[in-house]
């Protein structure tokens, strides 16, 4: 079932926006400032939006990831600080299980409401190309190549772990994709924070 309506989903735009490097070592975690998502904003859309259908779960009373985002919902100065939070809790939780990668932070907006959507992805290599008209035989373009380690990749199998939130008086709703899956086991969430809305603990 959809998290999101197809109305929603048009709607969708991005308030503010954050990422911070974790890994499954202290010397792959680095925070970042925030970022002004921009030109960028149809391609975070678009991860987001891939990621519409998930398990549903619901908080648990002390969830202090429920606090920091309900504390971002109230006062959006708070977005750096509480990303920050975040970002560690899982950084922590995770320990040698994660690889290293990009935990993102979106404060969203739609027709309905505001909700976050919280993203990992794994760093992927990829081998860039292009070609240089100058320098190819017999009027040939020459291929030129790059590598570049760090990125943001439109296949959703970089994308490893995917929540989408919304804060209700009446009742959070919360939808968690675990794209995919890393050898061993994985813990679903990146703190002891939600649990299976239809059955038992999963955190």
């Amino acid at each position: 079932m959809a998290f999101l309506t197809e109305q929603e989903l048009q709607s969708l735009r991005i308030d503010q926006s954050v990422f911070h490097i974790v890994g499954p070592g202290d010397e792959h975690f680095q925070l970042l400032t925030a970022f002004d998502a921009g030109r960028h904003s149809a391609f975070f859309l678009g991860r987001v939006q891939s990621v519409n259908s998930g398990n549903r779960y619901e908080f648990l009373a002390d969830a202090p990831v429920r606090a920091q985002l309900a504390r971002i919902s109230r006062d959006k100065a708070t977005f750096q600080e509480e990303s920050e939070k975040l970002a560690t809790a899982f950084n922590e939780a995770h320990g040698g299980s994660t690889a290293v990668g990009a935990f993102l932070i979106f404060s969203l907006s739609c027709s309905s409401g505001r909700l976050f959507a919280l993203l990992k992805f794994e760093d992927e290599k990829v081998l860039s190309y292009n070609y240089d008209t100058s320098r190819g035989r017999s009027g040939k373009p020459k291929p030129t190549f790059g590598e570049i380690d760090r990125t943001f990749v439109q296949n959703r199998n970089a994308l490893q772990k995917a929540a989408l939130i919304k804060l209700r008086k009446d009742g959070d709703e919360i939808s968690l994709s675990i794209v995919r899956i890393r050898s061993g086991p994985q813990p679903i969430s990146s703190v002891s924070c939600w649990r299976d809305a239809s059955g038992p603990n999963k955190s």
